[in-house]
């Protein structure tokens, strides 16, 4: 049984056992942030059911990003990269959405491995799944502005564990034809390839190559040849992956 013990959080204390919305039942803080709080919870009355993670907003003058974060994601149609968002409301004088239950991000899940590095069937499967997710939120209308390994979670259940989902909308904006803010978040993608793929690669700058697996070479070419205003070729850049993964798949056949 939770015992009814306040958690700290950004707007007043939230007490484990406490019911947020229709019926949500407040278990354990996961994380504490500037502008939000993350709980998880279950169907009151559903002990055994799955978790949900309920995001919990302070008040502020400033716009909310809980409701940004439920634009976007209600903007982006038949994506499998972005949580479900269950229901949202107030929850006494804050704002409050009820999601899946995501599990680790990808930094953390590169510090569990040798050398706190990836291994190139993980960074290609990585880089597909963000390049769709970002296909589908530019596609919506929208730029992420915050593309790093902290902001691609992977699922927490058995069914959704292979699956890649992106959060963090606090820098989320429209955008227009006059900006290469779209280039940039793919960018993103090559700066977290470089990162994981070595030690080195932790500490290069974003517009360096020099530490890509040479694997990635064609994949970063396309991407640094995209022209401002012009729609990034997206199917050409998975083309690219399908390509260089099967070619991986031969070799270790091979050997």
């Amino acid at each position: 049984m939770l015992n009814a013990q306040p958690i700290s959080a950004p707007s007043e204390a939230i007490v484990a056992g406490e019911i947020v919305g229709s019926a949500f039942v407040i278990e354990k803080n996961v994380t504490i942030g500037c502008n939000c709080s993350i709980f998880s919870t279950k169907v009151k009355g559903k002990p055994l059911t799955e978790l949900f993670a309920v995001k919990i907003e302070k008040d502020s003058i400033h716009q909310s990003v809980l409701n940004n974060e439920k634009l976007v994601i209600q903007s982006i149609k038949n994506s499998k990269h972005y949580a479900k968002i269950i229901e949202s409301g107030r929850h006494k004088q804050s704002n409050y959405i009820v999601t899946q239950f995501l599990g680790p991000n990808l930094r953390d899940l590169a510090l569990r491995q040798h050398q706190n590095t990836l291994t190139l069937q993980a960074l290609m499967k990585f880089a597909y799944q963000a390049i769709e997710a970002l296909q589908a939120l530019h596609s919506a209308g929208f730029v992420h502005g915050a593309v790093n390994a902290k902001n691609f979670l992977i699922g927490y259940s058995k069914e959704t564990v292979d699956n890649f989902y992106l959060i963090d909308f606090s820098t989320c904006i429209p955008y227009n034809y006059s900006d290469t803010t779209r280039e940039f978040d793919l960018l993103g993608i090559m700066k977290i390839v470089q990162e994981y793929y070595s030690k080195e690669g932790l500490h290069a700058s974003q517009n360096s190559q020099q530490f890509l697996p040479p694997e990635f070479q064609e994949f970063s070419q396309a991407i640094y040849q995209l022209t401002p205003k012009a729609i990034p070729d997206y199917s050409s850049l998975l083309q690219i992956l399908i390509k260089t993964s099967m070619l991986l798949r031969n070799q270790d056949h091979v050997d």
